[in-house]
């Protein structure tokens, strides 16, 4: 019979670890982030010989991530449905994330007796059973991925193992922007660590990711010709809604063990007292920081502080054990009691917070995909090339996909961001010029997007209605941006179709005027 050793044991408490993390996000199985479908359509024309673009001869930086874009692409080189083999890479990375909590608890300090060991476990459990990474975990987007390498980053890091960090760098940062930011907080402690050890020289394993990364930009800045992409200057506030991106990191910090990881991290913080608890904390600052300065999150639990939980996890954990460390030796074998029911009760708690949560998501997000896979299906039938105006890139222009679109919402449009620039509006709300209300701005923005589209001249407009926050139990047409009242959709387009996905969802097609006489 084989000896159950320490490496064993370990290995057994990873595995559960990741099994649990897929456990407990396979409750969301049939949710998918309506971005991947942008995603999705630029793979598809990378593959079909069009070239990294949404729209065939328009070259405009859309996307969020070039490495989650490069990965859509292979499913349909292969063949493959997408949408499931992009969600298979977000789940085994949501799993790697849950061991990386483990892996960083352990880096601060969470490894040895058996209560520091059960702390280390007790980060990978929160991060496993977090609903909002287990819901990302399913969305098929890029999310899951930059927080396992963010975590992987810090954690070769602090193991002093610079290269592998600095190539988590490089990957992170292909994968989502806020990667550039983690360079300033994991290069420095790698050094550190480094130094350290009497490995200094380990820190020139820099030179081949930042070159990849410097390659990469080049790139970028000859096919796109612009240093900034086009969805970060049409969707970021600059900071200027901070306030009301802190209620939104607020709500997601009520999500599952949020509170409880950063009173945790802090208690970590405290205990540690070094460096590497500041680093931490530094890195796990960096998505809090890119949520303030974009002003908004549209996930239903949170995703641009998603990466953030699986780095205070790690602190949190280091924490627990330091401070079982100074309790007596009685209280440490209830607290291992306690860790062990505590982690059941955890898995009990988000087992019953997705069991409220995902039924009815998942409903009406289902009756939404259906209804946009039957306007995509309605557009497809029009002339390929046709240009068609609408308010998300979403599935729509997935299905569409033979179609040209005028994105309403800037991201892929870069006459519709200019227009928002120009007025200082965003997502997030509008910011005046000195004199001018708000309500002004955003005016002037929509009247600059009304004469785009309607000197554009697409041979159909779609527009989208969804609930208004201001006004419960009415819909408002949203980044409609008042086309729907506009005298010229009556004078030059006609009604084609009404879709609806029950009362929170509509979308209303109308052709031009001359294609439907012609029709």
């Amino acid at each position: 019979m084989p000896t159950f050793t320490p490496a064993r044991r370990t290995a057994l408490g990873l595995a559960l670890v990741a099994a649990l993390a897929v456990a407990a996000a396979w409750p969301y199985f049939g949710y998918v982030a309506e971005d991947v479908y942008l995603t999705l359509r630029y793979g598809w024309n990378l593959v079909n010989g069009r070239g990294l673009v949404f729209n065939q001869g328009e070259r405009i930086e859309g996307f969020t991530s070039f490495s989650w874009t490069l990965l859509a692409a292979l499913p349909h080189a292969l063949g493959l449905d997408a949408v499931t083999s992009l969600r298979a890479v977000a789940l085994a990375a949501h799993a790697a994330t849950a061991v990386g909590a483990v892996a960083l608890a352990r880096q601060l300090g969470a490894i040895g007796p058996p209560w520091r060991e059960l702390s280390a476990y007790a980060a990978g459990v929160a991060v496993a059973v977090h609903p909002a990474l287990g819901l990302e975990a399913m969305s098929a987007l890029e999310t899951p991925l930059f927080a396992a390498l963010a975590t992987w980053a810090m954690v070769a890091a602090l193991a002093d193992w610079p290269r592998a960090a600095f190539w988590c760098l490089a990957a992170a940062t292909l994968t989502r922007w806020e990667g550039h930011l983690l360079w300033l907080v994991v290069v420095p402690t790698a050094a550190a660590v480094a130094h350290r050890r009497g490995h200094l020289l380990r820190v020139a394993g820099l030179v081949e990711p930042l070159v990849i990364v410097s390659l990469y930009h080049f790139a970028r800045l000859l096919y796109y010709e612009a240093l900034v992409p086009n969805h970060h200057r049409a969707h970021s506030a600059a900071g200027a809604f901070a306030w009301d991106a802190t209620a939104t990191l607020t709500a997601s910090l009520s999500v599952g063990p949020g509170w409880g990881l950063a009173a945790l991290a802090l208690l970590g913080l405290v205990l540690l007292h070094d460096a590497r608890a500041l680093a931490v904390l530094a890195a796990a600052a960096v998505p809090v920081i890119v949520l303030l300065w974009s002003g908004h999150d549209p996930a239903p639990l949170g995703r641009t502080a998603a990466p953030t939980w699986p780095l205070l996890a790690g602190l949190a954990g280091a924490g627990l054990a330091l401070a079982l460390d100074h309790a007596a030796r009685w209280l440490r074998a209830v607290a291992n009691a306690l860790a062990v029911l505590a982690a059941l009760a955890a898995a009990v708690a988000a087992f019953l917070t997705t069991r409220a949560v995902a039924p009815p998501l998942l409903a009406a997000q289902a009756a939404r995909l259906d209804a946009q896979d039957a306007v995509g299906a309605l557009l497809a039938q029009a002339p390929a090339g046709s240009l068609v105006a609408f308010p998300a890139p979403n599935l729509v222009p997935y299905v569409a996909i033979d179609q040209r679109f005028l994105d309403l919402t800037g991201r892929v449009s870069t006459s519709v961001a200019h227009a928002l620039a120009a007025e200082g509006v965003s997502p997030a709300g509008a910011l005046p010029r000195p004199g001018e209300t708000r309500a002004q701005a955003v005016s002037d923005a929509a009247a600059r997007i009304r004469a785009v589209v309607f000197e554009a001249q697409p041979a159909a407009i779609g527009l989208v209605a969804v609930p208004d926050p201001q006004r419960p139990g009415q819909l408002w047409f949203e980044y409609s941006w008042g086309l729907n009242s506009d005298p010229r959709l009556e004078r030059g387009y006609r009604p084609l179709q009404v879709f609806e996905a029950g009362p929170a969802w509509r979308a209303v097609v109308y052709q031009r005027a001359d294609a439907a006489a012609a029709n």
